[in-house]
């Protein structure tokens, strides 16, 4: 058996060679370019597969709070099939607003491979309907039908989304956020001016900046002419630059 000593003097030896060869990809590899909101493209083809195999096997269910979660105690999880309406996610540890999402859509599908506690949950408007079925039998299904790929398919949808959220809300400019949050709220526009939402609360709600700072930069876009704001709501978005 080698000291500690000796693997060290080894890995020293071998290190160079593993850290040249990064480098060199680095030098060939195009520019890597920040997600935006339409790299997000929803798998409608593999959702539509599996409610098509899972409702059958469910049973509708009206939450009485309309709050939904994958594991609401210490039994096996749950998938939610949502089959038309909207409904809002929410990060459990502190009620962050995720975002909204609309019907047909499956919620609660990681339970299939990890059984750890919810870490979000949803929240149903009263006109959604809503079926519920356990992970188990879901997963019976899949295997059943073949749909594995279409399973994959969506989580990584779910993935590209937490990617997303990853590299706009973990950043070191304010702005980069704030950037970010504007082309989701001019994504679903009619959707928050049904709501009668303003930007500045969106953006607070589903954010940990202070509302100075969101205001302050929102005055600095409107008065360089890259948006146009009236009575709060987001009106037009000419051009947002990747630095303010």
């Amino acid at each position: 058996m080698k000291t500690i000593s000796e693997i060290r003097k080894l890995h020293n030896k071998v290190a160079p060679v593993f850290t040249a060869a990064p480098a060199v990809l680095a030098e060939k590899s195009p520019a890597v370019r920040t997600l935006s909101f339409n790299d997000l493209q929803r798998p409608a083809k593999a959702i539509d597969e599996l409610m098509a195999c899972f409702l059958p096997a469910s049973t509708p269910c009206k939450p009485k709070t309309g709050m939904l979660t994958a594991r609401p105690g210490e039994d096996e999880g749950f998938l939610y099939l949502i089959r038309s309406g909207r409904f809002d996610t929410f990060r459990l540890i502190d009620d962050l607003y995720l975002g909204v999402g609309y019907g047909p859509a499956i919620v609660g599908l990681q339970e299939l491979f990890c059984h750890a506690p919810s870490r979000h949950y949803v929240q149903v408007m009263a006109d959604t309907s809503v079926h519920a079925l356990p992970a188990r039998r879901a997963r019976e299904l899949i295997e059943q039908h073949n749909l594995w790929q279409s399973a994959s398919l969506i989580l990584s949808f779910y993935l590209m989304f937490m990617m997303y959220r990853d590299e706009h809300m973990v950043s070191k400019s304010a702005y980069t956020v704030v950037r970010a949050k504007l082309m989701e709220y001019m994504e679903n526009r009619d959707f928050h001016m049904m709501r009668k939402e303003s930007i500045g609360p969106f953006i607070q709600k589903t954010t940990t900046l202070s509302r100075s700072l969101i205001y302050k930069i929102l005055a600095e876009l409107t008065e360089g002419g890259y948006i146009t704001v009236n009575r709060g709501c987001l009106v037009k978005i000419f051009y947002l630059p990747e630095a303010l």
